[in-house]
């Protein structure tokens, strides 16, 4: 139907198609004006490219649409391009995210039902959660993962089923990005932990001291994920890392003195994609700006986006 539409159209002295000798060129002069609001200037470029795109697949559907004589038939047809236009463009310019939560002696849910607003909010994120506690054995929403850039896990000794466990597994093993924080280290089932803790982010994971003041030091300081990040005075309970994998790189130590320093924050690499640990993330973590500003670094680098500078 699309081939007999065209073969009917007719040159237009203006140099376009049929029908499409009435659209006034003078409408795109304003196309660069268009904003896009929370999109740093490092990843404009992503946008733009999504953004012309978009433009392209409309301006084709309209063009092959100027050949046909049926006003239902256009407007159809109008509706499926726009619509599938609109969700290209919306897929593009964001990272998406889905995040598993289930930490309650961390107190996951009430710190990230803070933080997924402010995300979202801040910057060009898009967010959805699988809600859970220690031990839960199924979680709902986990199908979106299937979508997710990021796989963001806060969560502690859950014991999933099979199924469920396959969907997460794909996620990493694909080469995806991860952040894992606090508990990540060992939330899900023993077997699992393993393979996630000492490969996939390439921890040690080996216990943690009592409720003491941690101060939490700096290593890499050129690494793109503590770009503008400060001193964190928040945390404490100090988690004992034992030796990271060689492919791993350190960001951060804690030292709660006494000789007593462990690593907090690192980088991995598995099956070609970028993962992000992290051993803080108590409560007050996340009221912290520094803290907040280590994620959202970790959340772009890893989606291999630029991290962008401070807003």
């Amino acid at each position: 139907l699309f081939r007999r539409g065209i073969r009917h159209m007719s040159p237009c002295p203006q140099g376009g198609l049929g029908g499409g000798c009435q659209r006034k060129v003078n409408q795109k002069s304003n196309e660069g004006k268009r904003r896009f609001h929370g999109v740093t200037k490092s990843n404009l470029a992503q946008v733009i490219r999504a953004t012309a795109k978009r433009r392209w697949l409309e301006n084709r559907c309209v063009t092959i649409i100027n050949g046909f004589s049926f006003g239902v038939q256009i407007r159809g047809i109008i509706g499926v391009c726009l619509t599938l236009a609109a969700l290209s463009l919306s897929a593009a310019e964001k990272i998406r995210i889905h995040i598993i939560s289930g930490s309650k002696e961390y107190k996951s849910e009430q710190s990230l039902k803070a933080f997924v607003p402010w995300l979202e909010t801040n910057y060009h994120m898009t967010c959805t959660v699988s809600w859970g506690q220690d031990g839960v054995k199924k979680l709902q929403g986990l199908e979106h993962i299937k979508q997710a850039d990021v796989l963001f896990v806060f969560a502690r000794r859950m014991k999933l089923d099979e199924g469920q466990m396959k969907l997460i597994r794909a996620h990493w093993e694909s080469g995806k990005a991860v952040v894992g924080v606090r508990t990540a280290s060992h939330a899900f089932q023993a077997t699992d932990n393993e393979l996630f803790d000492r490969k996939v982010m390439g921890g040690n994971y080996q216990g943690h001291f009592g409720i003491e003041p941690v101060k939490v030091l700096n290593v890499a300081k050129d690494h793109p994920v503590l770009r503008d990040v400060g001193a964190i005075p928040t945390s404490n309970r100090l988690y004992k890392a034992g030796p990271l994998t060689p492919t791993a790189t350190l960001l951060q130590e804690g030292d709660i003195g006494k000789g007593r320093k462990h690593a907090v924050t690192w980088v991995n690499t598995w099956k070609g994609g970028r993962t992000f640990y992290t051993s803080l993330g108590v409560p007050a973590d996340f009221v912290d700006t520094d803290f907040k500003r280590l994620l959202v670094n970790a959340i772009f680098w890893t989606a291999k986006w630029k991290v962008p500078n401070t807003k």
